[in-house]
């Protein structure tokens, strides 16, 4: 029986936050109709038949008959959400509540003051946001804009793994070869991995790497862009050259699928690895999907031992992959919005320590049994999956920090199944590898944190960019006719032409200006870590 574990950590605010009839003090929704505001919520087409769409499914009548409040769902496409919003904020249609990852749109609507501060609307009418931003200051700081008010909601938790460098345990044995400590030991194994038939198939069909999930190279290197040294932020080239060296005598060799650069969404790479055709591969290890993945490549090779390492130390040091973010900024109230007291009473119940429980783990007797520590345990796996694996983007904004340690999803697993247990031990081993200081995330903040370019800037940016990654990719697949240094050496003149030099000069001046204040990358090891 698969275990989902709850620490029961605050006061349940389920009686506080439960009513029987809808607000209507504070204004109605501008939309007119049989419902309080307007809401975005994402269509991942996950939900399933049986239990709705995405604007009426089980669980949005579960809030609305629970909330007190009626929101009514605009329906956003995923992966098409930010030209949705778009077109939506074009003709006057917009949602009164918007909830999206992208920090750069929601940044963009703050500077078209297209969304209002939400201190007042806090302060006269919230219970347990209020609490939650008392108790964890920095969930206020992240949600602060540059006039210092508040303007977004969000979600808190512990900062856990999310990347991750894996190498085939099995393989290392069978070459007598150690854990790869520096970038040269790693260079050798990929090689080995690549020319010695480790399959034993008695084909050159081996890869030494694979990306699975992607920018991992770049993050073991510090390629990052803007690097700290000596007290001040600068834009980095050195650690560009070395990050594409690599690559490059990756592709040279045949130490990675030909195509990896245009590997529409590492689908070919992830198919070589299911297949047990590759050695190292940049993994992802934060979801149940992650862990389903994992299953297959265990399902297809039952021999195979695949375990985390360490980065390897670079001359520029040693750094972990991207972390999971401990503070995610999802949620801003646009300017035409007008029933803040509802708007409110949702955000509060919806980052309730009892809604998060539910909305993770179901109902109690319906869905699992408490264990003796208090913890759920799951009844019935496939009821499970039907009823409430699909509620993601009902987490947007919640407080699973205050579930405790029980609330990772290595509690999620049973280490009475096997191949569970080994993924138990994975996470295990990735948390001790990666979430400490002493090998750190690679940016001078967690990355979605990272500062934000104004508008004028942001053109800029994105126009070097574009020139930047063009020369590097010609340098990788160039052979000897195009060499790195060549391709640096050309970036470096496109940058100036392309007053490149404005991004550094408002990098510096940011920093100097933010760093005592700004979520800096101590921070998150003091505040997110056990």
């Amino acid at each position: 029986m698969m275990r989902r574990t709850i620490f029961i950590g605050m006061l349940v605010m389920g009686l506080l936050l439960t009513g029987c009839s809808y607000i209507k003090g504070g204004g109605s929704s501008k939309k007119g109709g049989d419902h309080d505001f307007t809401i975005s919520f994402y269509d991942r087409g996950v939900i399933p038949k049986d239990a709705g769409s995405p604007e009426d499914n089980t669980w949005s009548k579960w809030i609305i008959e629970n909330s007190g409040v009626k929101p009514k769902y605009e329906i956003i496409p995923r992966w098409e959400s930010l030209s949705k919003f778009n077109v939506l904020l074009a003709s006057g249609d917009e949602p009164d509540v918007i909830q999206e990852y992208s920090g750069e749109f929601k940044e963009d609507l703050y500077r078209d003051k297209q969304i209002i501060p939400v201190d007042d609307m806090i302060v006269e009418h919230s219970t347990f946001y209020k609490e939650l931003l008392e108790k964890y200051p920095a969930l206020r700081t992240a949600g602060t804009k540059s006039d210092g008010k508040l303007y977004e909601f969000g979600n808190i938790k512990e900062m856990s793994p999310f990347g991750t460098l894996f190498v085939r345990k099995d393989w290392l044995d069978k070459f007598d070869l150690k854990v790869p400590e520096t970038i040269e030991e790693l260079n050798h194994v990929i090689q080995v991995f690549s020319e010695e038939d480790p399959n034993e198939s008695g084909e050159d069909d081996t890869y030494g790497l694979a990306i699975w999930e992607g920018q991992i190279i770049d993050q073991m290197f510090q390629n990052v862009n803007w690097v700290l040294e000596d007290g001040k932020v600068i834009k980095d080239w050195d650690r560009l050259q070395a990050a594409t060296e690599f690559k490059k005598n990756l592709y040279d060799n045949g130490y990675i699928y030909k195509d990896f650069l245009t590997d529409n969404n590492n689908e070919k790479q992830k198919q070589l690895f299911l297949q047990g055709k590759v050695g190292v591969v940049t993994g992802r290890i934060n979801t149940m999907a992650d862990y389903q993945f994992y299953k297959s490549f265990r399902d297809n090779n039952p021999e195979a031992e695949l375990i985390p390492i360490a980065f390897p130390e670079t001359e520029f040091g040693q750094f972990s992959p991207l972390a999971e973010n401990p503070i995610q900024m999802t949620t801003v109230v646009t300017s035409e919005a007008e029933n803040f007291e509802a708007i409110m009473k949702y955000i509060d119940f919806m980052s309730s320590t009892s809604t998060t429980k539910a909305v993770l783990y179901g109902f109690e007797d319906e869905h699992y049994e408490e264990s003796e520590d208090g913890c759920p345990v799951i009844i019935d796996e496939e009821k499970f999956e039907n009823d409430v694996s699909w509620t993601i983007d009902y987490q947007m904004i919640s407080a699973k920090i205050e579930l405790g340690e029980c609330a990772s999803l290595k509690n999620q697993l049973d280490p009475d199944v096997p191949v569970q247990k080994e993924f138990i031990d994975i996470l295990e081993k990735a948390e001790e590898l990666y979430i400490t200081p002493e090998r750190p995330l690679p940016w001078i903040s967690h990355r979605e944190h990272m500062p934000l370019f104004p508008k004028e800037l942001n053109t800029i940016n994105s126009s070097v960019w574009d020139a930047m990654n063009e020369k590097i990719t010609k340098a990788i697949v160039s052979g000897n006719s195009y060499s790195v240094e060549q391709a640096i050496d050309e970036a470096k003149a496109d940058w100036m032409k392309g007053d490149g030099d404005q991004l550094e000069d408002w990098m510096e001046e940011w920093y100097e200006e933010n760093k005592d204040d700004a979520l800096l990358l101590d921070d998150f090891y003091e505040q997110f870590t056990n």
